[in-house]
């Protein structure tokens, strides 16, 4: 599940200091696995990297036009181990680069909007099982 098809209202963070999404298309597995993503101030196309059935999904970003403040979106992925009893352990992870020199100054806020952007995501799927 991406940010995009998450129909929940977003986070204050989220909704603070991330463009709000508005869908995506695309992705067949045949049609070189491609995805965009629309948003109300530009787009995103992203491109799976690698995929294992039911254990681990890579993307790329190949094209980001989006102002995030001096923010690079690289990729991300998600991994999932099996545990007991039919639970699924699920993590997810987020490749960006910052081009802001003052890193140091905003360096909180920016990990506790990716961990709210992580935990939107995740909450979502576990609602959407």
């Amino acid at each position: 599940m991406f940010y995009e098809e998450i129909a929940e209202d977003r986070p204050f963070l989220l909704r603070r200091f991330l463009p709000t999404p508005i869908g995506s298309q695309g992705w067949q597995i045949h049609s070189r696995r491609r995805r965009t993503c629309q948003y109300v101030s530009g787009h995103l196309v992203k491109r799976a990297t690698h995929i294992i059935r039911e254990r681990s999904y890579a993307f790329e970003i190949v094209q980001q036009s989006l102002a995030l403040r001096g923010i690079r979106l690289l990729g991300g992925d998600y991994t999932l181990r099996g545990q007991s009893e039919g639970c699924t352990r699920v993590a997810l992870a987020t490749h960006y680069t910052n081009l802001n020199c003052l890193r140091w100054v905003f360096g909180r806020l920016e990990a506790a909007v990716c961990h709210s952007f992580h935990r939107y995501i995740l909450s979502a799927m576990r609602s959407n099982l």
